[in-house]
């Protein structure tokens, strides 16, 4: 057996998945002040208040197909993020209502 060092272990920071209503907080928190900042952020059936900047967490978005009730918001959720230069991913699924 060879004695070698542990690479070094990458982690990932505070995270926040918000969902609903909780994915509004979850947004706000990812572009809000950077002391409250989580280092990712995901969205599930969220919408957005204010524009994306440069600096915000990336974001995980999903959405269904057939919502009633914001039927676009995931989308607009990504191009904003993606319009900020701020990596982000888009699940859009159908059937989920």
């Amino acid at each position: 057996m060879v004695d070698q060092p542990m690479p070094e272990r990458q982690s990932l920071g505070p995270a926040l998945l918000g969902v609903s209503s909780g994915a509004f907080l979850a947004a706000d928190l990812a572009i809000g002040d950077n002391i409250s900042r989580p280092d990712f952020v995901g969205l599930i059936y969220g919408g957005l208040r204010t524009p994306v900047p440069a600096d915000a967490s990336p974001a995980f978005i999903a959405g269904a197909a057939d919502d009633e009730f914001m039927p676009n918001d995931p989308v607009q959720l990504y191009s904003a993020w993606r319009k900020a230069g701020v990596p982000a991913e888009l699940h859009i699924c159908s059937g989920l209502q």
